[in-house]
């Protein structure tokens, strides 16, 4: 049997563990050769980003780990990875914000002195940030440019 494995991150690394392939994060701006692991090994939304609070493996030990499964292993991993990338699915994205748009909370516009659109755009983007649980490492590198 011919076990195949992603290494990777963002989109690609998604669209892989959809299909099945177990994926090992690359993190990104990392220049050393370490890995979050597996993508099921983590949880939420933010998986690849520097310094998140997942513990550091080396990569060498990850692939090693990995050319050592059985059929048996390979498959249940495949599986799980499949089922964690769900969580990244379009239908699961307009589920979470269909479902938490009534907490948002919209202000008054007749009670600020700022540009509504972007006022609203900024206020959604951190309670969504906060409702879906975004990682606060991350959260804090977020940045709007004017």
């Amino acid at each position: 049997m011919t076990l195949i494995f992603f290494i990777g991150c963002g989109t690609t690394l998604l669209e892989a563990s959809a299909e099945g392939v177990p994926s090992i994060i690359g993190i990104e701006n990392m220049n050393q050769a370490l890995t979050y692991g597996f993508l099921t090994d983590t949880s939420g939304y933010s998986y690849h980003e520097k310094d998140l609070e997942f513990p550091l493996l080396q990569l060498r030990d990850v692939i090693v780990k990995c050319l050592s499964l059985t059929p048996k292993e390979y498959e249940k991993l495949s599986i799980s990875h499949r089922v964690r990338a769900r969580l990244f699915s379009i239908e699961s994205s307009i589920a979470v914000l269909n479902s938490n748009y009534e907490k948002i909370e919209f202000y008054n516009p007749s009670e600020v002195n700022l540009n509504l659109f972007r006022l609203q755009l900024s206020i959604m983007f951190e309670q969504l940030t906060t409702i879906l649980g975004v990682n606060k490492l991350y959260y804090n590198k977020i940045k709007i440019e004017n």
